[in-house]
C-alpha cells in the first residue's frame, strides 16, 4: 500500500513544499492505482509469493501460487488496479488499493487526528485508530484463517471497547489488556494483520501530511 502513496506523494511536492496536502494526495493515488500496468500486477504477485505471508488461503482467479497466474495477467491485460478489484470484497488491503484508499484516509486519518487532539499522546491515538479500523472493517486475514464469525467477533469487541473510551480512558485501556491477552491466548494466536497493514498506511499518510511522532 506505501508504494502508491509514494508515487503519489511525489506528485504532490514541489520544491517549495515538504509536505503533502491531505486531499491531493489521495486524489493523486487514486491516479497512480488508474495508471497501473500489467507488469505491475505481475511485479506485486511475484512479491507476495516471495514474502511469503500466512493465511492467504486459496482462490480460483488469480491465485498467486498458481504457476500460470504471470501468463493468465498478461494474456488478459489485468493492470494492477483490476487485479485488487478482483479480490475487494475478499481483502481489506484490495478492497483499499482499488477504492482509493477510504479506510486509511476517511476513518484511520480522522480518528488518530481526534484521538491526538484529546489525549495528546500519538501512542494512544495510534491505538485508537486500530480500534476503529478493526470495529468497521473487519479484518480478512483472520476472516481468512478463523472464519468471517471470529472476524465480526472481534469486530463486535473493538466497537464495545471503543464505547468505554478507548485508549482514551482507564476503562478502555482495561478491557484492551483483557483482550490484548485473549488474542494471544488463542491456541493458533488470533493477529488482526489486515488491521496493522491499515494503520502503517494511515500513518504514513499522517507523516507525509505533516504529522509529527512526538506531541508537545
Amino acid at each position: 500500500m506505501l508504494s502508491p502513496l509514494c508515487v503519489a506523494a511525489g506528485l504532490c511536492i514541489d520544491k517549495d513544499e515538504s509536505i503533502c496536502d491531505v486531499k491531493a494526495l489521495q486524489t493523486n493515488v487514486i491516479k497512480v492505482m488508474n495508471h497501473t500496468t500489467v507488469d505491475d500486477s505481475v511485479h506485486v504477485s511475484q512479491g507476495i509469493v516471495s514474502a511469503q505471508p500466512g493465511g492467504l488461503g486459496e482462490v480460483e482467479n488469480y491465485d498467486v501460487n498458481d504457476p500460470s497466474l504471470y501468463e493468465d495477467l498478461r494474456k488478459n491485460n489485468v493492470n494492477l488496479l483490476s487485479l485488487m478489484e478482483d479480490c475487494s470484497a475478499r481483502d481489506n488491503i484490495c478492497f483499499e488499493l482499488s477504492r482509493g484508499f477510504p479506510i486509511t484516509f476517511d476513518l484511520g486519518l480522522p480518528t488518530l487526528h481526534r484521538s491526538l487532539l484529546i489525549g495528546k499522546d500519538i501512542n494512544l491515538a495510534i491505538i485508537d485508530a486500530y480500534l476503529a479500523i478493526l470495529s468497521e472493517y473487519p479484518d480478512t486475514l483472520i476472516s481468512r484463517k478463523f472464519g468471517p464469525i471470529k472476524a465480526q467477533d472481534i469486530a463486535t469487541r473493538a466497537k464495545s471497547i471503543i464505547k468505554l473510551g478507548g485508549a482514551l480512558t482507564v476503562d478502555g485501556r482495561r478491557e484492551l489488556e483483557e483482550f490484548d491477552i485473549e488474542l494471544r491466548e488463542e491456541e493458533e494466536k488470533i493477529n488482526p494483520g489486515t488491521s496493522a497493514d491499515l494503520i502503517a498506511s494511515t500513518l504514513f499518510v499522517y507523516l507525509l501530511s505533516g504529522g509529527k511522532l512526538t506531541h508537545h
